[in-house]
């Protein structure tokens, strides 16, 4: 959604064709922990210096991209889900490290259902204990 959006606009702001196909393939390739994201960097790289022809400005749309990216999963998603799902930020994010170790690509994409249907059914358990530490975040 967001993130596919957010990629077509710096394809289209560095000037590589195809701005909605960037767009569709980063938000595809983005559910393959680490690969996924290695691939449209490279790819970005190899878009933009076939487009332009100086190094700086060929380089600019992968390194917007990466930065982009690791902000938006490595800091925006996590605080944004955790508020919404009344869920401590640091304990989403050891979630989805979990289940990605877990079970590859489907488990980054089960993480956070798997982790609520655990939280809710250790509540129904032990209603007396607290579920959540207080981590930071």
């Amino acid at each position: 959604g967001l993130f596919g959006v957010a990629v077509g606009i710096v394809a289209w702001l560095g000037g590589l064709g195809t701005p909605a196909l960037w767009g569709v393939a980063a938000f595809l390739l983005s559910f393959i922990p680490f690969l996924g994201i290695a691939m449209v960097t490279i790819a970005m790289v190899i878009g933009g210096l076939l487009v332009h022809e100086s190094l700086f400005w060929g380089l600019m749309p992968a390194f917007i991209f990466f930065v982009l990216d690791g902000f938006l999963e490595n800091l925006l998603i996590p605080a944004v889900m955790g508020k919404r799902l009344q869920m401590n930020a640091f304990m989403l994010f050891g979630a989805i490290v979990f289940w990605t170790w877990l079970w590859g690509a489907v488990g980054a994409m089960l993480a956070v259902p798997l982790t609520l249907i655990c939280m809710t059914l250790y509540a129904g358990i032990m209603p007396q204990t607290k579920i959540q530490p207080n981590l930071p975040g």
